[in-house]
């Protein structure tokens, strides 16, 4: 589903799914939580903040996530 819905609108990913990786952490009353991880990586010239925002937030509804990590780097091209 996200891995269709983001090639479909930037033309191509890039998708860390093999061994996805895995998150650990401690609540408050050190309960260890654990989580998979998968990576998407979009290459695109533009960049819209608030299209990001809105996936973001729809993403951790979707996954029931309190959090869902989205970040854009500036990459020169060598």
């Amino acid at each position: 589903m996200v891995r269709n819905e983001l090639t479909e609108k930037f033309g191509g990913i890039t998708a860390f799914v093999r061994s996805p990786a895995v998150g650990l952490w401690k609540e408050d009353n050190d309960k260890l939580n654990r989580d998979e991880v998968i990576m998407f990586e979009i290459v695109s010239n533009d960049l819209n903040e608030e299209w990001w925002r809105d996936y973001r937030e729809k993403l951790e509804t979707e996954f029931r996530q309190d959090e869902i990590l989205i970040w854009a780097a500036q990459v020169t091209k060598l």
